[in-house]
């Protein structure tokens, strides 16, 4: 959008919010995961893949991998430095 020198600094501040809220709007929404990818996030991670390789599978955040495998009561393996 262009701004120009004879517009109110409220019209100015009301584009500022439209493009604001355009983008905030485009951020990806958090996926939710089935049930069935669920039980195969755990039983893959009981046969040895790592939660960061089951996020990228998965398409979803380490984190939301964590919480579902402690949900189930998975006991989680320690991270090897």
């Amino acid at each position: 959008m262009e701004y120009k020198a004879g517009n109110s600094c409220k019209n100015n501040l009301k584009k500022y919010d439209e493009i604001i809220c355009d983008i905030k709007s485009s951020k990806p929404r958090q996926k939710l995961l089935s049930d069935k990818e669920i039980s195969e996030i755990v039983a893959k991670y009981k046969d040895s893949c790592t939660i960061y390789e089951l996020a990228d599978i998965y398409g979803c955040h380490r984190q939301t991998v964590s919480r579902h495998l402690k949900k189930n009561g998975v006991e989680m393996r320690s991270k090897i430095f």
